[in-house]
């Protein structure tokens, strides 16, 4: 018991240093391949063994696929622990919490769903965009993406024929390397 507590102070302690050094300009991502489904197993290991998941139920959904990927696994771990520790806190004793993964053409999606406050429509991508026909070089190829998956389609306004859309989320779009 001395032992886990003792992991996860260091990794409490690796994370507020993680955040101190993109704080300060000073982040170096280090990209290694791993498995989507080891990184979510230790995520979904940890909570369960949390005051915060009793009563409470956190599962792997049905159609959740392993996929290998290369990428920073600290950042992303950071990530998905925190969506999946805000997942938790908003549901209520003997609800369920669901955390999925899978690969598709060129990217792999996470989702975290929790049916009472986060709508199986709002999901974040995560992906390297491809190069263009007009691309023969490497730049921007090691580019990252996050973005949220349209909830509501764009009308084009009929005085001026600018498009708009009543989703907010549809103006975030993060890149990082």
């Amino acid at each position: 018991e001395i032992l886990r507590l003792a992991d996860l102070l260091e990794e409490g302690l690796n994370e507020h240093r993680l955040l101190a050094a993109a704080e300060s300009d000073e982040l170096y991502i280090r990209p290694a391949p791993f498995s989507t489904m080891a990184l979510l197993g230790e995520i979904v290991e940890h909570f369960e063994a949390q005051p915060l998941s009793a009563e409470k139920e956190l599962v792997f959904s049905d159609d959740t696929r392993d996929a290998e990927m290369v990428s920073d696994r600290t950042l992303l771990k950071q990530l998905l622990f925190h969506m999946v520790r805000n997942a938790l806190e908003a549901c209520e004793s003997r609800e369920t919490v669901t955390v999925h993964t899978s690969a598709r053409d060129d990217r792999v999606d996470f989702r975290v769903h929790n049916p009472n406050y986060m709508p199986e429509d709002v999901q974040v991508r995560i992906f390297q965009p491809p190069k263009t026909a007009m691309q023969s070089g490497r730049a921007n190829a090691r580019q990252w993406v996050m973005e949220f998956e349209p909830q509501a389609a764009r009308q084009v306004e009929p005085l001026m024929g600018w498009t708009s859309s009543a989703d907010t989320c549809a103006q975030l779009r993060l890149r990082f390397d």
